[in-house]
């Protein structure tokens, strides 16, 4: 056989090397799994079960001991599972059950219960040993299953395990794949590493899905920081209604209250709307109390000041839901809330973090306060709130000055607007097609205004805009639309997700508008999903009081105790069946994969060495057929030629291309051959020899050679020269 010694791809020095990067491999793969669950005691205890399995497989295919190597690392990583969950492997139903309800009423990072954590550990050893035999055979691709691994946190939360840990993750299996060539060169290092940044250019440039949880008890925000546009997580959201409750709140004044998440000022050439994201001014966390208008706030009389006791359900958002007020300030947390972890937005009052998302049991406290004149110019000025696309449709414009014809401010001009969406010949349609991002930026409005029918990101951006057309500086708020009873408890779910439109106006600053005639806004204002028949004015309405330019808004209907105090009762259902179902594809996907890695990775091998054929590399795959198809005996010794005989003794091939093959391979390896050996002339004789030994064996040897290659794991002692 070609490796009667090692070549320098598995010497002992080499396996070991190998041994060492697969292991700290393994080690960035479970920390970035701390996306998914608390640091804790399973951290160490899965690196554990990692570690031996790899260390003893590599100590062990030092040694040459092959079908040892694997064996002794899946039984040395056994010996650290059942040493550190042992009690719960006792009772597996009771274990799967208990995890079970783990994950269906966890949000991510989740704390490790020791059921979870066993189940962990019971993963990271089937993931282990798969790599390991893997190893065994092909370390470069040991390297890359692993390095799959790291999918995993993104996969569920949407959250990248950051550019460093990708870094690390990449230089590891560039030196494994240089470790693994036949010569360790400069080339070859070299090589490695123009892979590896292909690799990073492709992932670079791949679309970004919108960010995902893992179960139905949970839902994210619609502002994302996946590069997914607002309005469309918002109107995708809108189209699939869920009884979740994000979060519950108590607001000592009752009536209405508006939760924003993010405001979106920028409307792209595409038709895109993007959120204020620049941090304030030396990153103000939201414990200091500030304006969105002018720092510091202005005073508010106490008497018009409210309290918003906020607690989180099953929101998961990296923008907190914050009540619209004239002046904000965050204060006490518990359930893990940090607030010195959000930070407020340069021109609103919104808080985002870089490092947290809000989780079930987060509470906190919020000012809100109703507008009150300030005399302040908006920071940053107006000027990007009136910025459109160029060439705005005349439609557009023709609609927007006809209706705010004769006002004499901005927010009579607002008002006017918001009388004419809800006049009564817009209808709300949460099934009206939404697709920014043609060509044509106003696409999305014209069509609105033609049909009359949307939902409320057809209203606020169509609002926005004729707005900004006639001079109105504009933005679009993202969040939440409730109404309640002062001092009562109140659920706000996931299908009173809303959109509105905010103007500007000088002395008084932002003013919330709600053009939207159904929905979440009208829930709030009046309990009922059917507008109030609006009254008909024969002028335009006039500027709202200069102390409270908010709309009269009648409170929402009561919430029950029971709606309270079971706020995720009626999707629990949903919640099983899904998590059932996700559980099953997750153990067909485990099964596929053990089943498919060995094959994969016997292929690659095959292919590895077809490319540019030697004949040591002939003679090996020929002996590897032979392994796979369970047709090795027992040999007089250990050499090419004994092979061969054993071979054409028992009927199983002619010796003639088999001896071709042996005689090229000698020669190759331990002399110089008279003239080069034809590369084509070796694709023949092998051709010939694996199609000799699949005629002999059986249908079941040629299917478990497929899906189990034994050459993989099951190594006989090298054959030599004759």
């Amino acid at each position: 056989m070609t490796e009667a010694e090692p070549r320098n791809g598995t010497s002992a020095l080499v396996v070991l090397a190998s041994t060492a990067v697969l292991t700290a491999l393994w080690y960035l793969v479970l920390t970035s799994m701390t996306a998914l669950m608390e640091p804790g005691p399973w951290l160490h205890s899965a690196f554990a079960v990692a570690a031996t399995t790899t260390i003893v497989t590599g100590l062990l295919k030092t040694l040459s001991w092959y079908t040892a190597a694997a064996l002794g690392g899946a039984m040395a990583g056994l010996g650290v599972v059942v040493y550190r969950a042992g009690t719960w492997l006792t009772d597996p139903a009771s274990l799967f059950a208990m995890a079970r309800v783990d994950i269906i009423e966890g949000v991510a990072p989740m704390v490790a219960s020791q059921p979870l954590e066993a189940l962990l550990l019971v993963f990271t050893f089937l993931a282990s040993v798969i790599v390991a035999l893997i190893f065994v055979g092909a370390p470069a691709i040991a390297g890359i299953a692993t390095s799959l691994l790291l999918l995993v946190p993104y996969a569920v939360t949407g959250v990248s395990v950051g550019g460093e840990t990708l870094l690390l993750a990449g230089l590891a299996l560039v030196v494994l794949v240089w470790l693994g060539a036949s010569r360790l060169n400069l080339a070859g290092l070299v090589g490695a590493a123009a892979a590896l940044g292909i690799a990073a250019a492709v992932v670079a440039v791949a679309p970004i899905p919108r960010d995902r949880v893992w179960n139905e008890s949970l839902m994210l925000g619609p502002v994302s920081g996946s590069g997914v546009d607002v309005t469309i997580a918002l109107a995708e959201d809108l189209r699939q209604p869920s009884p979740t409750v994000a979060f519950t709140y108590t607001n000592t004044a009752g009536g209405p209250t508006r939760f924003k998440l993010a405001t979106l000022a920028e409307f792209s050439s595409t038709g895109r709307w993007y959120p204020q994201e620049e941090a304030a001014e030396g990153d103000l966390d939201v414990e200091t109390r500030r304006s969105a208008v002018e720092q510091p706030p202005s005073p508010v009389p106490e008497q018009l000041q409210a309290v918003v006791e906020v607690e989180i359900v099953g929101l998961v958002s990296s923008w907190l839901p914050l009540p619209d007020s004239s002046s904000q300030q965050v204060t006490g947390g518990g359930g893990g809330f940090n607030p010195q972890e959000w930070i407020w937005r340069e021109e609103s009052n919104t808080a985002h973090s870089d490092v947290a998302v809000t989780r079930g049991g987060n509470r906190y406290m919020a000012l809100a306060e109703p507008v009150q004149p300030t005399g302040e110019v908006a920071q940053g000025g107006a000027e990007q709130y009136l910025e459109l696309p160029e060439d705005v449709p005349q439609a557009i414009r023709a609609a927007a000055q006809e209706v705010t014809q004769g006002s004499e401010d901005p927010l009579q001009a607002a008002s006017a607007l918001e009388g004419w969406f809800r006049s009564g010949d817009f209808t709300y349609d949460e099934s009206a097609p939404y697709s920014p991002g043609t060509d044509n930026p106003f696409s999305v409005m014209e069509a609105f205004l033609e049909t009359r029918s949307g939902f409320c990101v057809h209203f606020a951006s169509t609002f926005a805009v004729m707005a900004r057309s006639v001079g109105i500086p504009t933005r679009v708020a993202v969040g939440y639309v409730s109404g309640s009873e002062p001092g009562s408890q109140t659920s706000v779910r996931n299908n009173e997700l809303h959109a509105w439109p905010e103007i500007y106006q000088d002395g008084f600053g932002w003013v919330a508008f709600e053009p939207t005639p159904g929905g979440a806004g009208v829930r709030a204002e009046t309990g009922d999903d059917v507008p109030v028949e609006p009254e008909v004015e024969e002028e335009a309405p006039e500027t709202p009081d200069a102390a409270n330019p908010q709309r009269e808004e009648i409170p929402e209907e009561d919430v029950t105790a029971d709606d309270a105090a079971n706020p995720v009762e009626s999707s629990e259902g949903v919640v099983e069946g899904e998590s059932l179902a996700g559980l099953v594809w997750l153990l067909v996907a485990l099964i596929a994969l053990v089943v498919l890695t060995p094959a994969t990775t016997r292929w690659i091998k095959r292919v590895h060495r077809l490319r540019g054929v030697s004949a040591q590399m002939a003679w090996a795959e020929f002996e590897d057929t032979a392994i796979d198809l369970g047709l090795m005996g027992a040999l007089r010794a250990q050499t090419t030629d004994a092979l061969v005989e054993d071979l054409g003794e028992r009927g199983i091939l002619s010796a003639g291309s088999a001896q071709y093959l042996a005689d090229a391979a000698n020669a190759e390896r331990y002399g110089t051959p008279a003239s080069p050996i034809p590369s084509s002339a070796l694709q023949s004789a092998l051709d010939a020899c694996v199609a000799e030994l699949r005629a002999h064996a059986s249908r079941s040897q040629r299917f478990l050679a497929v899906f189990w290659p034994r050459s993989l794991w099951d190594r006989p002692t090298p054959t030599r020269r004759s």
